[in-house]
């Protein structure tokens, strides 16, 4: 009985062991604080959404607030932004000023 009590023990620490390993988030990644301020035509641009997209990894997005300030966070809790080089969108999800004609050519539209 004493032997089965022993075995099991030793099971469930080896389980949870192995289990805190495995969730320990493995190969850390190396991130830097992105913080800044969108402008458009020299005035701050709210509730735009930054994305700053890495030659390899996850994205960083950001919202900017009514001062068109904002902050990077990387996907999980974490703040900031893969180092290196990076793509950088930006967008306010508002609709175009002028309406596009069937006719233009997409490739070639002044936005």
């Amino acid at each position: 009985m004493y032997f089965i009590k022993s075995m099991t023990a030793k099971f469930l620490l080896v389980s949870v062991s192995v289990f805190c390993v495995g969730c320990s988030g493995g190969d850390s990644v190396d991130l830097g604080t992105v913080t800044g301020v969108v402008t458009m035509d020299g005035t701050p641009l709210p509730d735009a959404i930054v994305v700053f997209v890495p030659e390899k990894g996850n994205p960083s997005t950001g919202r900017t607030d009514d001062s068109g300030k904002y902050e990077l966070s990387y996907p999980g809790d974490s703040k900031g932004a893969l180092v290196g080089s990076h793509t950088v969108k930006i967008t306010t999800g508002k609709p175009l000023d002028e309406t596009i004609s069937g006719d233009a050519d997409m490739a070639n539209v002044d936005m």
